[in-house]
């Protein structure tokens, strides 16, 4: 039976051992556009090191930009860049920023940049769209400035730039709207909904929060309810609604939650048609399991539970069942083997529950590994 699930976060901490060596820049990088070749770098400043991510588009699942917010985890200070709108043009999609988003990053100690796309080129595939987009390179880098000299932390960082987002709004509408449609000769996304969007986030942090709060729980209802092709889940799924320390409410849901014995363990799921599913994958779910991993309890219907975070990796080729570095089978390669042992490492070093499987694992094999593994 599904579990709704509330509970409480009063401080996040974890022990990334995944992130990759990241690739440094200067601020000169960063105005010319070139360090944004990689999806995160590290960012050379008088002020000291970053470690800076970027997201495609503010949609999650549309481009799976957790994997390089985690991979500048391990970095003093970290930032993310996230554009406010991505109207790819009346042929494309366009996604809009979710308080959620913010949330999230807020809990995991990451500064926010909301920023806007200033430039793009014409997709010769269609009539109408767009590709290529770039930020405004000199508004970031101002950014960045700011931030060097900022003394809070990032919640508090993250509901000022919230609250500014109307300047940032005006601007990208006339760029969207009035630059690069004019330039590419591509027609745009509905202005006048665009408005609309915008003057629900720019009507003050309180009514976006509440507005965005709305949307999240709408999206955690449909993710609730639908199925993810990186994801081969065998027990139901878990509403989790997460309060902080000053009150804020975040909805998310697990892949799969389970109650053994006194503890409510919920897992993220990911999946491949092949032998183990990528790195990327693993450390997209390793990124929420972050913020499970810090619930101390939670409060069911049925009582107080314990909490324990998870990450679940199942691969139709998958020869055996493991739940730690001794048991991984003799059949994998050592491609998968390394990955494996190094999976377990962290996990181990955080307290998640950790498991690789075949896809056609029952849910009594998969209860009785997640017990012996607590």
């Amino acid at each position: 039976m599904p579990l709704d699930i509330s509970a409480r976060i009063e401080n996040v901490e974890y022990t990334p051992l995944l992130c990759k060596e990241l690739n440094e820049y200067g601020m000169e990088d960063l105005l010319s556009g070139s360090a944004f070749n990689d999806g995160a770098f590290r960012l050379r400043t008088d002020g000291g090191d970053l470690g800076v991510s970027w997201w495609v588009t503010p949609k999650r699942t549309r481009s799976y930009p957790y994997t390089r917010v985690y991979d500048t985890m391990d970095t003093p200070k970290k930032v993310t860049v996230i554009p406010i709108v991505k109207d790819e043009g009346a042929d494309g999609d366009r996604d809009y920023l979710k308080w959620s988003s913010v949330s999230l990053m807020s809990l995991l100690g990451v500064y926010v940049i909301p920023a806007y796309y200033a430039t793009a080129v014409k997709n010769p595939e269609y009539e109408n769209k767009i590709t290529g987009q770039e930020f405004d390179y000199e508004y970031v880098v101002n950014k960045i400035d700011e931030l060097l000299g900022y003394q809070s932390d990032a919640l508090h960082w993250n509901m000022k730039e919230m609250e500014r987002l109307d300047e940032l709004a005006e601007v990208c509408e006339k760029k969207y709207y009035e630059e690069i449609s004019a330039e590419t000769g591509v027609s745009m996304h509905s202005r006048s909904y665009f408005k609309k969007k915008m003057k629900e986030m720019t009507e003050g942090v309180e009514e976006f929060k509440r507005t965005s709060k709305q949307q999240s729980k709408e999206a955690q209802r449909r993710e609730f309810l639908t199925d993810q092709p990186k994801e081969k889940a065998v027990y139901d799924k878990g509403r989790v609604t997460v309060e902080n320390f000053l009150g804020g409410l975040y909805h998310f849901t697990a892949d799969e939650a389970m109650v053994v014995d006194d503890t409510v363990v919920l897992i993220e799921k990911k999946h491949t048609r092949r032998t183990m599913p990528s790195l990327g994958d693993i450390k997209d779910g390793l990124l929420k399991s972050v913020v499970f991993s810090n619930i101390e309890e939670a409060e069911t219907k049925e009582g107080t539970y314990d909490v324990r975070a998870g990450v679940g990796m199942t691969g139709d080729d998958f020869p055996g069942i493991c739940t730690e570095s001794s048991e991984i089978p003799d059949g994998l390669k050592d491609m998968y083997r390394d990955r494996l042992s190094n999976i377990f490492d962290e996990c181990e070093r955080n307290g998640l529950v950790c498991y690789g499987s075949p896809s056609d694992i029952t849910r009594d094999e998969e209860r009785a590994l997640v017990a012996d593994a607590l």
